[in-house]
């Protein structure tokens, strides 16, 4: 079907999804869009509340060029989420979506994932934007939900459609082990989200989950605050798990209250991740803590960071199984001694952070080389000081994040 539009409803959700599209061998949409519509309730007997496709049969069947768009979800809820476009390992691998936009939706008192668009294979999807989202008290069904799930998105063939994004989306209140966003499969671009008050009752619940099959992802100039889960070294709540990903940038994010900073987790070797540049305030438990199965791979970096102590009972690295050598250059402030001792370069002094996070410590200002991207306020990393998510030189916000 070709040009289907579905704008300014309002739809009252039963048992099942408000919009489902049916998984029928050789059915496929193009140049579809939702936009402007109102979705209230609804429990979703398909895989999402409100917008669901969720094929699990050896079918062809596909999305491209899709837009949801401007929508409102009130008290929409389901297990797998609110809109949630989803193939299996069972799905046929013409099972596709492509040029995929969600934007400028808000989400309200629902439940699940907000937005799922997975498919459990690189490659077999191409093109995601997803920006401009407001996400408020979004309720765990069972132990799955919180904000952003992507999956399977390699860069798209059309010209003008842009790179694979996930940006300038606000959450506060996020249940379930999805976290904020739980990257997988694909190569994505995470920046300029705000979120906080992440939980999860079991595990994961994360700010930035990089998960099976990530390569290739960027994340930078994220806030998230109050990342709660269990407390303990298992189940893993911080900035990121780098689990089964590769090529892992992240720099320019301040994280606030987590258990964990970083959090290197099943790492096999070969895998590769720079986390450098960030602000991670308040940990609990650890500021970088790597699990039994860690390899702890030369190409792990973790340099020029800030991280501050919650309590003097957290540790600053605690490796359960051997060491690890690639961390450099950063300041670990009210820590304890973990399993390893710190590179001679890093730093446990007060970093004397202002509100906005820049440090003042003589210590910690220091001059360093013009290190790539830009800081938590869209300014260049160059000049003093090269620590931190923030540099000290008082500049206007680029980018101001806020709540509504």
């Amino acid at each position: 079907m070709k040009g289907f539009s579905i704008k300014n409803c309002t739809f009252n959700g039963s048992s099942f999804p408000c919009i489902e599209f049916l998984s029928i061998n050789t059915w496929g949409w193009v140049n579809t869009t939702i936009d402007g519509n109102t979705f209230n309730g609804g429990v979703g007997g398909g895989a999402g509340a409100a917008i669901s496709w969720w094929p699990q049969s050896a079918v062809n069947t596909y999305h491209e060029n899709l837009k949801i768009t401007n929508n409102t979800f009130n008290g929409c809820s389901a297990a797998q989420g609110v809109i949630v476009l989803l193939a299996t390992p069972t799905s046929a691998s013409t099972v596709h979506i492509y040029d995929l936009e969600v934007s400028g939706n808000t989400f309200i008192n629902c439940g699940g994932a907000a937005i799922k668009a997975y498919v459990p294979k690189t490659g077999q999807n191409k093109g995601v934007k997803i920006y401009g989202n407001e996400i408020n008290n979004q309720k765990r069904v069972g132990n799955l939900g919180g904000g952003i799930v992507v999956g399977g998105f390699i860069q798209t063939d059309t010209s003008d459609f842009g790179q694979n994004v996930i940006e300038n989306n606000v959450a506060d209140g996020l249940e379930g082990t999805t976290g904020f966003a739980n990257i997988m499969y694909g190569s994505y671009i995470i920046r300029h989200n705000s979120a906080k008050n992440i939980a999860s009752v079991i595990y994961d619940g994360c700010g930035l989950l990089f998960d099976h099959g990530a390569d290739g992802c960027l994340a930078y100039g994220n806030y998230l605050e109050n990342l709660i889960g269990p407390a303990d070294f298992t189940a893993g709540a911080g900035i990121g798990i780098i689990y089964e990903a590769t090529n892992i940038t992240c720099y320019g994010n301040v994280i606030k209250n987590c258990h964990m900073g970083v959090f290197y987790g099943n790492q096999t070797p070969g895998r590769v991740s720079s986390i450098f540049n960030n602000t991670f305030i308040n940990c609990d438990l650890a500021a970088i803590h790597g699990n039994p199965t860690t390899f702890p791979a030369d190409s792990n970096f973790c340099k020029n960071n800030i991280f501050t102590a919650k309590n003097p009972g957290a540790f600053d690295i605690r490796y359960d199984s051997g060491s690890w050598n690639q961390e450099s250059n950063n300041v670990f402030f009210g820590f304890k001694s973990g399993t390893q001792t710190l590179n001679a370069s890093s730093l446990n002094v007060n970093p004397d952070l202002d509100p906005n996070y820049r440090p003042h410590s003589s210590k910690v200002k220091r001059t360093g080389a013009y290190l790539g991207g830009r800081d938590y306020y869209g300014k260049q990393l160059y000049n003093a000081p090269n620590i931190g998510a923030v540099e000290d030189a008082t500049n206007t916000p680029r980018y101001t994040f806020r709540y509504r």
